[in-house]
C-alpha cells in the first residue's frame, strides 16, 4: 500500500487484514522513520540549550536538600537496625 512520510512524500508500506476480526493492521514505522529524511533536510545546526550558573543561594539550597536526604535515610537505617537487632534478641 502507499502512504505518506513525515514530509508528506508517497512511500511503499505494509498492512495486514485479518478476516475474522474484520481489522487491518497498518505498519507505521517504515514511514516514520528517520532514514526517509535526506541529508539536506536534516537540520545540522542544533544549538544546545545554554545551562545557567547555580548562584551560591541556590548551591547551598541544593546542598542542604542533599544533607536533609542523607540525614532521612541515616535515621531510617538506624530504626530498621534497631528493629531487626529487638527482633534477633527476642
Amino acid at each position: 500500500c502507499k502512504c505518506h512520510d513525515p514530509f508528506f512524500r508517497l512511500i511503499d508500506s505494509y498492512y495486514l487484514y485479518d478476516k475474522e476480526n474484520k481489522t487491518s493492521y497498518i505498519e507505521l514505522a517504515k514511514a516514520s522513520g528517520i532514514n526517509l529524511v535526506k541529508k539536506e533536510e536534516l537540520n545540522e545546526k542544533v544549538e544546545k540549550p545554554k545551562k545557567k550558573k547555580m548562584t551560591a543561594h541556590q548551591k547551598r539550597q541544593v546542598m542542604l536538600k542533599i544533607f536533609g536526604w542523607i540525614c532521612a535515610i541515616t535515621m531510617v537505617l538506624g530504626s530498621l537496625l534497631a528493629v531487626f537487632g529487638m527482633l534477633v534478641n527476642y
